[in-house]
């Protein structure tokens, strides 16, 4: 079924249409025609802003190479700080094994064997322990 409209109908009918665009970029540099927009507002524009993205640009690069180079000062420390823990670990536990053996052969067996066997435990917990402290940091 189709209804006939007439003349005076059609004409009363009004018709609004809105569009809206949004456009957004991410960096320093806008695209290029957003670039010319501003080149027709001042013909500097657009190289200042290409001057300031190289100047951000080489800053960053310069605080990344800050960044490294304090990570690598980091990490020889601590291998430094490493070595060192386990040569003065090295000596305690020598120096305990040998006390206990001088307590034994001097007459107090039982002694050395304590002080021995103290050392070497203490050594053995201390290497177990930080080895699990260090898997449960990664």
């Amino acid at each position: 079924m189709s209804k006939i409209v007439n003349n005076e109908e059609l004409n009363s009918t009004n018709t609004t249409s809105t569009q809206v665009s949004l456009s957004e970029f991410s960096g320093p540099i806008p695209p290029p025609n957003v670039l010319s927009l501003y080149k027709d507002v001042d013909a500097s524009f657009a190289e200042r802003i290409f001057a300031m993205a190289e100047k951000q640009m080489q800053h960053r690069h310069s605080l990344e190479i800050q960044s490294f180079e304090t990570e690598v000062e980091q990490i020889k420390l601590n291998a430094g700080l490493y070595r060192r823990g386990q040569l003065f670990a090295f000596i305690i536990g020598i120096f305990t094994i040998g006390i206990g053996g001088i307590a034994s052969i001097m007459g107090a067996p039982v002694s050395g064997g304590i002080i021995g066997t103290g050392g070497v435990i203490g050594l053995v917990s201390v290497f177990l322990f930080s080895n699990k402290l260090e898997k449960n940091k990664k």
